[in-house]
Protein backbone atom coordinates (compact mmCIF):
# COMPACT_ATOMS: atom_id res chain seq x y z
CA UNK A 1 0.00 0.00 0.00
CA UNK A 2 2.77 2.46 1.03
CA UNK A 3 4.76 1.89 -2.56
CA UNK A 4 1.46 2.49 -4.30
CA UNK A 5 1.23 5.87 -2.56
CA UNK A 6 4.66 6.32 -3.29
CA UNK A 7 4.16 5.93 -7.48
CA UNK A 8 0.91 8.33 -7.26
CA UNK A 9 2.88 10.53 -5.66
CA UNK A 10 5.74 10.25 -7.89
CA UNK A 11 3.53 9.78 -11.18
CA UNK A 12 1.34 13.38 -9.69
CA UNK A 13 4.66 15.79 -9.26
CA UNK A 14 5.90 14.57 -13.09
CA UNK A 15 3.02 15.85 -14.31
CA UNK A 16 3.01 18.65 -12.76
CA UNK A 17 6.48 19.16 -13.67
CA UNK A 18 5.55 18.93 -17.55
CA UNK A 19 2.36 21.28 -17.24
CA UNK A 20 4.69 23.99 -15.99
CA UNK A 21 7.09 23.20 -18.43
CA UNK A 22 4.54 23.39 -21.89
CA UNK A 23 4.42 26.76 -21.57
CA UNK A 24 7.86 27.75 -22.06
CA UNK A 25 7.93 25.87 -24.61
CA UNK A 26 5.00 27.77 -26.09
CA UNK A 27 6.85 30.33 -25.38
CA UNK A 28 10.54 29.76 -27.12
CA UNK A 29 8.31 28.74 -30.04
CA UNK A 30 6.66 31.89 -30.45
CA UNK A 31 10.13 34.07 -29.74
CA UNK A 32 11.51 32.10 -33.17
CA UNK A 33 9.91 33.56 -35.99
CA UNK A 34 11.09 33.09 -40.07
CA UNK A 35 12.88 35.89 -41.15
CA UNK A 36 12.98 36.82 -44.54
CA UNK A 37 16.20 38.72 -46.15
CA UNK A 38 18.17 39.71 -48.99
CA UNK A 39 19.39 42.90 -50.99
CA UNK A 40 18.06 44.77 -53.81
CA UNK A 41 20.00 45.48 -56.72
CA UNK A 42 20.31 47.77 -59.77
CA UNK A 43 19.99 45.50 -62.89
CA UNK A 44 22.32 47.48 -65.26
CA UNK A 45 24.88 48.67 -62.48
CA UNK A 46 24.74 45.96 -59.86
CA UNK A 47 24.72 49.04 -57.32
CA UNK A 48 22.26 48.26 -54.59
CA UNK A 49 18.79 49.88 -54.41
CA UNK A 50 18.11 52.18 -51.44
CA UNK A 51 14.77 52.69 -50.05
CA UNK A 52 13.44 49.84 -52.60
CA UNK A 53 10.48 48.53 -51.16
CA UNK A 54 9.86 44.73 -50.22
CA UNK A 55 6.51 43.77 -49.95
CA UNK A 56 5.34 40.11 -49.02
CA UNK A 57 2.10 38.63 -50.28
CA UNK A 58 0.22 35.54 -49.07
CA UNK A 59 -1.29 33.71 -51.86
CA UNK A 60 -2.19 30.67 -50.61
CA UNK A 61 -5.56 31.06 -52.19
CA UNK A 62 -5.88 30.53 -55.95
CA UNK A 63 -7.70 33.37 -56.65
CA UNK A 64 -5.58 36.75 -57.11
CA UNK A 65 -8.29 38.71 -55.45
CA UNK A 66 -8.32 37.06 -52.40
CA UNK A 67 -4.42 37.34 -51.53
CA UNK A 68 -3.26 38.90 -48.52
CA UNK A 69 -0.87 41.74 -47.45
CA UNK A 70 1.41 40.32 -44.84
CA UNK A 71 3.93 42.75 -44.58
CA UNK A 72 6.08 45.85 -46.27
CA UNK A 73 10.11 46.18 -45.79
CA UNK A 74 12.64 49.01 -46.57
CA UNK A 75 16.24 48.41 -48.39
CA UNK A 76 18.94 50.26 -46.29
CA UNK A 77 22.00 52.14 -47.66
CA UNK A 78 23.62 48.74 -48.71
CA UNK A 79 20.50 47.77 -50.50
CA UNK A 80 19.91 45.03 -47.34
CA UNK A 81 16.11 44.04 -46.52
CA UNK A 82 15.23 42.10 -43.23
CA UNK A 83 11.66 40.86 -42.36
CA UNK A 84 10.76 39.26 -39.27
CA UNK A 85 7.40 36.62 -39.81
CA UNK A 86 5.35 34.91 -37.54
CA UNK A 87 4.03 32.49 -39.85
CA UNK A 88 4.31 30.14 -42.38
CA UNK A 89 2.85 30.31 -45.87
CA UNK A 90 2.98 29.98 -49.80
CA UNK A 91 3.74 33.74 -50.89
CA UNK A 92 4.74 36.29 -53.59
CA UNK A 93 7.41 38.73 -52.87
CA UNK A 94 7.87 41.98 -54.99
CA UNK A 95 10.60 44.56 -54.65
CA UNK A 96 10.30 47.59 -56.63
CA UNK A 97 11.68 51.18 -56.73
CA UNK A 98 10.80 54.17 -58.25
CA UNK A 99 12.30 57.60 -57.54
CA UNK A 100 9.08 60.24 -57.55
CA UNK A 101 11.44 62.97 -59.15
CA UNK A 102 12.06 61.13 -61.98
CA UNK A 103 9.07 61.10 -65.20
CA UNK A 104 8.77 57.77 -65.29
CA UNK A 105 8.76 54.55 -63.31
CA UNK A 106 12.80 53.55 -62.57
CA UNK A 107 12.83 50.07 -62.61
CA UNK A 108 10.25 47.04 -63.53
CA UNK A 109 8.90 45.68 -60.04
CA UNK A 110 10.24 42.04 -59.96
CA UNK A 111 8.45 39.33 -57.88
CA UNK A 112 10.02 35.87 -56.29
CA UNK A 113 7.28 32.86 -55.43
CA UNK A 114 7.88 30.78 -52.43
CA UNK A 115 7.05 28.87 -49.16
CA UNK A 116 8.43 30.80 -46.41
CA UNK A 117 9.01 29.13 -43.61
CA UNK A 118 12.12 29.29 -41.17
CA UNK A 119 14.97 31.82 -42.66
CA UNK A 120 15.55 32.66 -46.32
CA UNK A 121 17.09 34.84 -48.16
CA UNK A 122 15.93 36.44 -51.80
CA UNK A 123 17.75 38.65 -53.67
CA UNK A 124 15.92 40.88 -56.43
CA UNK A 125 17.90 42.19 -59.71
CA UNK A 126 15.26 45.07 -60.93
CA UNK A 127 15.71 46.08 -64.71
CA UNK A 128 16.13 49.89 -65.27
CA UNK A 129 12.64 50.39 -66.28
CA UNK A 130 10.46 53.30 -67.89
CA UNK A 131 6.47 54.56 -68.10
CA UNK A 132 3.62 54.29 -71.32
CA UNK A 133 0.68 56.21 -70.49
CA UNK A 134 -1.70 54.83 -72.39
CA UNK A 135 -4.52 57.59 -73.63
CA UNK A 136 -8.07 57.35 -74.54
CA UNK A 137 -11.28 55.27 -74.34
CA UNK A 138 -12.02 51.78 -75.00
CA UNK A 139 -14.47 52.23 -77.78
CA UNK A 140 -15.92 49.51 -80.33
CA UNK A 141 -18.15 49.33 -82.63
CA UNK A 142 -20.03 46.87 -80.96
CA UNK A 143 -20.78 48.11 -77.97
CA UNK A 144 -22.72 51.72 -77.36
CA UNK A 145 -20.39 52.35 -74.20
CA UNK A 146 -16.71 51.98 -73.40
CA UNK A 147 -15.28 49.17 -71.77
CA UNK A 148 -13.89 49.44 -68.51
CA UNK A 149 -12.78 45.86 -68.18
CA UNK A 150 -9.11 45.73 -70.11
CA UNK A 151 -5.58 43.84 -69.30
CA UNK A 152 -1.87 45.06 -71.03
CA UNK A 153 0.41 42.96 -71.28
CA UNK A 154 4.33 43.97 -72.08
CA UNK A 155 5.40 41.64 -74.75
CA UNK A 156 8.47 40.67 -77.36
CA UNK A 157 7.77 42.17 -80.15
CA UNK A 158 9.42 39.99 -82.64
CA UNK A 159 7.96 36.78 -80.97
CA UNK A 160 3.94 37.89 -79.15
CA UNK A 161 4.88 36.50 -75.84
CA UNK A 162 4.69 38.12 -72.77
CA UNK A 163 8.37 38.82 -71.63
CA UNK A 164 10.51 37.39 -68.63
CA UNK A 165 7.93 35.54 -66.17
CA UNK A 166 9.89 36.92 -62.80
CA UNK A 167 8.53 40.48 -63.71
CA UNK A 168 5.36 42.49 -63.72
CA UNK A 169 4.35 42.94 -67.08
CA UNK A 170 0.71 42.91 -66.35
CA UNK A 171 -1.38 45.71 -65.71
CA UNK A 172 -5.13 47.44 -66.60
CA UNK A 173 -7.86 46.91 -64.76
CA UNK A 174 -8.44 43.40 -64.22
CA UNK A 175 -4.90 43.26 -62.05
CA UNK A 176 -6.09 44.53 -58.76
CA UNK A 177 -3.00 42.95 -57.25
CA UNK A 178 -0.89 45.71 -58.46
CA UNK A 179 -2.02 48.68 -57.32
CA UNK A 180 -0.11 48.77 -54.09
CA UNK A 181 2.56 50.14 -57.21
CA UNK A 182 0.01 53.46 -57.16
CA UNK A 183 -0.45 53.38 -60.95
CA UNK A 184 -3.23 54.27 -62.93
CA UNK A 185 -5.01 50.98 -64.72
CA UNK A 186 -3.03 52.55 -67.67
CA UNK A 187 0.17 52.98 -66.28
CA UNK A 188 2.43 50.41 -68.10
CA UNK A 189 6.01 49.57 -66.56
CA UNK A 190 8.43 48.65 -69.93
CA UNK A 191 11.97 47.71 -69.22
CA UNK A 192 14.37 50.54 -70.59
CA UNK A 193 16.52 50.01 -74.00
CA UNK A 194 14.49 47.17 -75.02
CA UNK A 195 11.46 47.31 -77.72
CA UNK A 196 9.15 46.56 -76.61
CA UNK A 197 5.03 46.33 -77.50
CA UNK A 198 1.87 46.26 -75.44
CA UNK A 199 -0.83 43.72 -76.08
CA UNK A 200 -4.24 45.05 -75.22
CA UNK A 201 -7.53 42.59 -74.06
CA UNK A 202 -10.51 43.95 -73.64
CA UNK A 203 -14.02 42.18 -72.67
CA UNK A 204 -17.09 43.20 -74.01
CA UNK A 205 -20.52 43.00 -73.46
CA UNK A 206 -22.03 41.52 -77.24
CA UNK A 207 -25.72 40.24 -77.39
CA UNK A 208 -25.53 39.41 -73.48
CA UNK A 209 -22.13 37.56 -73.75
CA UNK A 210 -18.47 38.41 -73.04
CA UNK A 211 -16.32 39.02 -75.88
CA UNK A 212 -12.25 39.68 -75.75
CA UNK A 213 -10.76 41.61 -78.32
CA UNK A 214 -7.07 41.71 -79.17
CA UNK A 215 -4.55 44.43 -80.62
CA UNK A 216 -1.09 45.32 -80.45
CA UNK A 217 -0.88 49.15 -78.99
CA UNK A 218 2.52 49.75 -81.20
CA UNK A 219 0.95 49.16 -84.63
CA UNK A 220 3.71 48.89 -86.48
CA UNK A 221 7.22 50.37 -84.74
CA UNK A 222 7.77 48.54 -81.36
CA UNK A 223 8.46 51.29 -78.18
CA UNK A 224 11.73 52.00 -77.01
CA UNK A 225 11.86 53.90 -74.08
CA UNK A 226 15.37 55.69 -72.21
CA UNK A 227 15.53 54.85 -68.11
CA UNK A 228 12.78 56.18 -66.48
CA UNK A 229 11.31 58.24 -69.68
CA UNK A 230 7.80 58.62 -69.77
CA UNK A 231 5.76 57.88 -72.78
CA UNK A 232 2.42 58.73 -73.63
CA UNK A 233 0.38 57.02 -76.25
CA UNK A 234 -2.55 56.90 -77.44
CA UNK A 235 -4.97 53.59 -78.03
CA UNK A 236 -7.01 55.56 -81.10
CA UNK A 237 -4.85 54.37 -84.50
CA UNK A 238 -5.01 50.91 -83.71
CA UNK A 239 -8.31 50.55 -82.19
CA UNK A 240 -9.33 52.13 -84.88
CA UNK A 241 -7.78 50.00 -87.15
CA UNK A 242 -9.08 47.03 -85.65
CA UNK A 243 -12.86 48.76 -85.39
CA UNK A 244 -12.47 48.84 -89.23
CA UNK A 245 -11.03 45.37 -89.93
CA UNK A 246 -13.95 44.18 -88.06
CA UNK A 247 -16.46 45.90 -89.87
CA UNK A 248 -15.03 45.94 -93.34
CA UNK A 249 -15.07 41.94 -92.85
CA UNK A 250 -18.31 41.66 -91.60
CA UNK A 251 -20.13 43.92 -95.00
CA UNK A 252 -17.63 41.42 -97.06
CA UNK A 253 -19.84 38.32 -95.23
CA UNK A 254 -23.38 40.15 -95.84
CA UNK A 255 -22.69 40.93 -99.44
CA UNK A 256 -21.84 37.35 -99.82
CA UNK A 257 -24.67 36.37 -98.17
CA UNK A 258 -26.78 38.55 -100.22
CA UNK A 259 -25.59 37.24 -103.28
CA UNK A 260 -26.42 33.87 -101.86
CA UNK A 261 -29.87 34.85 -100.80
CA UNK A 262 -30.22 36.30 -104.51
CA UNK A 263 -28.65 33.14 -106.83
CA UNK A 264 -31.70 30.98 -104.76
CA UNK A 265 -34.36 33.05 -106.28
CA UNK A 266 -35.15 35.69 -103.46
CA UNK A 267 -35.52 39.45 -104.01
CA UNK A 268 -33.25 41.10 -102.33
CA UNK A 269 -33.15 44.59 -104.40
CA UNK A 270 -33.87 46.64 -100.85
CA UNK A 271 -31.34 45.01 -98.98
CA UNK A 272 -28.98 45.43 -101.64
CA UNK A 273 -29.59 49.02 -101.82
CA UNK A 274 -28.99 49.02 -97.65
CA UNK A 275 -25.61 47.53 -98.55
CA UNK A 276 -24.42 50.28 -101.08
CA UNK A 277 -25.18 52.80 -98.05
CA UNK A 278 -23.19 50.39 -95.74
CA UNK A 279 -20.14 50.51 -98.10
CA UNK A 280 -20.01 54.29 -98.57
CA UNK A 281 -20.15 54.98 -95.05
CA UNK A 282 -17.06 52.19 -94.81
CA UNK A 283 -15.16 53.95 -97.81
CA UNK A 284 -15.79 57.50 -95.90
CA UNK A 285 -14.44 55.87 -92.69
CA UNK A 286 -11.14 54.75 -94.58
CA UNK A 287 -10.47 57.78 -95.67
CA UNK A 288 -11.15 59.64 -92.11
CA UNK A 289 -8.39 57.18 -90.49
CA UNK A 290 -6.05 58.25 -93.06
CA UNK A 291 -6.66 61.89 -92.38
CA UNK A 292 -6.73 60.80 -87.87
CA UNK A 293 -10.02 61.71 -87.69
CA UNK A 294 -10.79 58.83 -84.93
CA UNK A 295 -14.25 60.26 -83.53
CA UNK A 296 -15.49 60.51 -87.40
CA UNK A 297 -14.21 57.14 -87.81
CA UNK A 298 -15.85 55.49 -84.75
CA UNK A 299 -19.31 57.28 -85.41
CA UNK A 300 -19.20 55.89 -89.46
CA UNK A 301 -17.95 52.39 -88.28
CA UNK A 302 -20.33 52.33 -85.59
CA UNK A 303 -23.33 53.13 -87.97
CA UNK A 304 -22.23 50.57 -91.18
CA UNK A 305 -21.84 48.11 -88.24
CA UNK A 306 -25.84 48.45 -87.42
CA UNK A 307 -26.72 48.72 -90.77
CA UNK A 308 -24.86 45.30 -91.32
CA UNK A 309 -26.62 43.58 -88.51
CA UNK A 310 -30.20 44.90 -89.99
CA UNK A 311 -29.37 43.53 -93.55
CA UNK A 312 -28.52 40.47 -91.85
CA UNK A 313 -31.39 40.12 -89.97
CA UNK A 314 -33.65 40.69 -92.50
CA UNK A 315 -31.93 37.71 -94.43
CA UNK A 316 -32.23 35.51 -91.58
CA UNK A 317 -35.84 36.61 -91.49
CA UNK A 318 -35.88 35.97 -95.24
CA UNK A 319 -34.46 32.11 -95.00
CA UNK A 320 -37.17 31.72 -91.62
CA UNK A 321 -40.06 32.77 -93.77
CA UNK A 322 -39.58 31.11 -96.62
CA UNK A 323 -39.19 27.95 -94.18
CA UNK A 324 -42.05 28.56 -92.15
CA UNK A 325 -44.43 29.37 -95.50
CA UNK A 326 -43.45 26.28 -97.54
CA UNK A 327 -45.50 24.53 -94.57
CA UNK A 328 -48.52 26.18 -95.39
CA UNK A 329 -48.29 26.26 -99.33
CA UNK A 330 -47.75 22.36 -99.08
CA UNK A 331 -51.24 22.27 -97.09
CA UNK A 332 -52.95 24.88 -99.63
CA UNK A 333 -51.70 22.78 -102.35
CA UNK A 334 -52.95 18.93 -100.85
CA UNK A 335 -56.05 20.81 -100.53
CA UNK A 336 -56.30 22.37 -103.99
CA UNK A 337 -55.55 18.82 -105.22
CA UNK A 338 -57.92 17.10 -103.36
CA UNK A 339 -60.67 19.59 -104.56
CA UNK A 340 -59.80 19.47 -108.19
CA UNK A 341 -60.08 16.08 -108.35
CA UNK A 342 -63.12 15.61 -106.57
CA UNK A 343 -64.54 18.27 -109.18
CA UNK A 344 -63.49 15.81 -111.64
CA UNK A 345 -63.84 12.66 -110.80
CA UNK A 346 -66.65 11.04 -108.55
CA UNK A 347 -65.26 7.96 -107.32
CA UNK A 348 -62.90 8.08 -104.29
CA UNK A 349 -60.38 5.48 -105.77
CA UNK A 350 -60.26 7.71 -108.61
CA UNK A 351 -60.19 11.16 -106.70
CA UNK A 352 -57.33 9.35 -104.51
CA UNK A 353 -55.02 8.83 -107.39
CA UNK A 354 -56.02 12.38 -109.31
CA UNK A 355 -55.34 14.38 -105.82
CA UNK A 356 -51.54 12.45 -105.87
CA UNK A 357 -51.42 13.41 -109.51
CA UNK A 358 -52.00 17.32 -109.38
CA UNK A 359 -50.35 17.53 -106.24
CA UNK A 360 -47.48 16.06 -107.86
CA UNK A 361 -47.42 18.37 -110.37
CA UNK A 362 -48.24 21.32 -108.38
CA UNK A 363 -45.35 20.71 -106.48
CA UNK A 364 -42.69 20.15 -109.18
CA UNK A 365 -43.93 23.88 -110.52
CA UNK A 366 -43.11 24.81 -106.73
CA UNK A 367 -39.84 23.97 -106.49
CA UNK A 368 -38.72 25.51 -109.68
CA UNK A 369 -40.61 28.98 -108.86
CA UNK A 370 -40.71 29.34 -105.13
CA UNK A 371 -37.05 29.31 -103.57
CA UNK A 372 -37.99 28.72 -100.44
CA UNK A 373 -38.57 24.92 -101.23
CA UNK A 374 -35.01 23.75 -101.73
CA UNK A 375 -34.29 25.82 -97.94
CA UNK A 376 -36.24 22.27 -96.29
CA UNK A 377 -34.23 19.32 -95.87
CA UNK A 378 -35.98 17.20 -97.66
CA UNK A 379 -36.74 14.09 -94.66
CA UNK A 380 -38.67 17.18 -92.92
CA UNK A 381 -40.53 18.34 -96.69
CA UNK A 382 -41.18 14.55 -97.04
CA UNK A 383 -42.95 14.27 -93.31
CA UNK A 384 -45.07 17.46 -93.88
CA UNK A 385 -45.90 16.83 -97.16
CA UNK A 386 -47.55 13.37 -95.78
CA UNK A 387 -48.81 14.65 -93.24
CA UNK A 388 -50.42 17.22 -95.20
CA UNK A 389 -51.75 15.01 -97.52
CA UNK A 390 -53.42 12.90 -94.66
CA UNK A 391 -55.08 15.43 -92.77
CA UNK A 392 -57.05 16.37 -96.38
CA UNK A 393 -57.66 12.59 -97.26
CA UNK A 394 -59.20 12.47 -93.94
CA UNK A 395 -60.76 15.46 -93.85
CA UNK A 396 -62.33 14.84 -97.40
CA UNK A 397 -63.68 10.99 -96.98
CA UNK A 398 -64.69 11.99 -93.53
CA UNK A 399 -66.79 14.63 -94.88
CA UNK A 400 -68.00 12.72 -97.91
CA UNK A 401 -69.68 10.51 -95.32
CA UNK A 402 -71.01 13.61 -93.37
CA UNK A 403 -72.06 16.36 -95.26
CA UNK A 404 -74.57 16.41 -97.95
CA UNK A 405 -72.93 15.94 -101.19
CA UNK A 406 -74.56 19.08 -102.74
CA UNK A 407 -72.69 21.19 -99.78
CA UNK A 408 -69.10 19.12 -101.33
CA UNK A 409 -70.04 19.93 -104.82
CA UNK A 410 -69.81 23.77 -104.25
CA UNK A 411 -67.04 23.78 -101.80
Amino acid sequence: MRRLRTALLLTSLSALFLLTLLPVNTHVEALDPGILHGRVFDGSTWRPIVNATVQVWDITRESISSWRLVTVGQTDLEGYYSITLGETFRSRVYAYYDDPRSPGFDYVPAFQDTYLSGEMNLTFVLKPGASLVVEGEFRFVETSQPTDLFTFTVIDPSTGFRLDEDCVYDYGSKNVVHDFLGLGSKHIVVPADTPVDVLVNASILVNNRRVNREFRLSGMTPFVLGKSQENRVSMEPSLSGLNFASVESGVESVERSLDEVEQKGFYVTLEKQDLVRVKELVNTAARELADDAYDEVHADLREAYLGSLEINRRIDEIYVNASSSTAILTFFLALTAMVLSSILFERLLLNVLGAFGFFGSFFTILYFIYPGVRLVQISSFLMNMGFCSGIVFLAYFLSSRIVNERLISIF
